[in-house]
């Protein structure tokens, strides 16, 4: 695998594991304040930077996903 590409894959899975722990922290949240919460999305201006950033990590964890799933041996790992 070029360095490149593990690059993208360590970005990619840091991406996913962003998300699981930010919409992670939003429901437990909400759980916890009885089943709802408000989220400010640009509450310091930073709306337009994450509408740009959210699309390109979300291709970084999908492009990570599908890498170790090609990665997976056809045979299951049996040997």
């Amino acid at each position: 695998m070029s360095r490149l590409r593990t690059a993208a894959v360590i970005a990619g899975v840091f991406c996913a594991c962003a998300f699981i722990a930010l919409f992670g922290a939003v429901f437990m949240a909400a759980y916890a304040n009885g089943g709802s919460v408000t989220v400010a999305i640009n509450e310091f201006g930073e709306a337009n930077v994450e509408a740009l950033l959210i699309p390109v990590a979300s291709a970084l964890a999908l492009f990570a996903l599908v890498e170790a799933l090609r990665t997976v041996p056809k045979d299951g790992g049996q040997r």
